[in-house]
């Protein structure tokens, strides 16, 4: 879920000089599995963004892009992946992992292979519950592959959608 309940989990941009066009997805839910060490070798994960949850911040740019993107009928936009290659050894405390993920992203029912490096880091919360913080951020181009309209603006600018995820896990297993 959110760090807190104030920051969106999903935040995205277009490229320079058009990046004042930005939004928010509020909602992801999803799961790891690491391996029987606690390791991301051999990580699978599966993650659901709710579109329903995204907004631009402004009521007329969000009609425009539920429409656009088809949110009434394909409301989530989901990743899974079941390739990765861990960078800096088993999980622990007091240190961030990188994990480079090769996935699939099925957006507007539309799949892509994705490739992102993740940073993970178990952390305790302000509760004392163990979680662990996620880091990611992916790009997707939008004419090529979904036949979708930026924004006014030169390309690729206007074409292209950084995406970054922060949130955090609630471990299941024992950490």
């Amino acid at each position: 879920g959110p760090i807190d309940e104030s920051t969106p989990v999903v935040q995205f941009s277009f490229l320079a000089p058009v990046d004042h066009y930005s939004g928010e997805v509020k909602k992801l839910e999803g799961e790891l599995t690491l391996d029987a060490m606690n390791s991301f070798k051999n990580a699978t994960g599966k993650f659901y963004a709710d579109l329903t949850t995204l907004t631009m911040g402004d009521e007329y740019l969000d009609e425009h892009v539920f429409e656009d993107l088809k949110i009434k009928t394909i409301i989530l936009a989901m990743f899974t992946f079941a390739q990765t290659t861990e960078e800096d050894g088993p999980i622990a405390f007091g240190k961030t992992n990188k994990l480079s993920i090769q996935g699939v992203l099925n957006f507007m029912g539309i799949e892509q292979s994705i490739n992102t490096t993740a940073q993970i880091e178990p952390i305790i919360d302000e509760t004392g519950k163990v979680r662990l913080q996620v880091f990611t951020s992916f790009r997707l181009r939008l004419k090529e592959k979904y036949n979708l309209e930026g924004p006014d603006g030169p390309n690729p600018a206007k074409d292209t959608v950084v995406f970054y995820l922060n949130f955090l896990m609630k471990p299941t297993g024992k950490l």
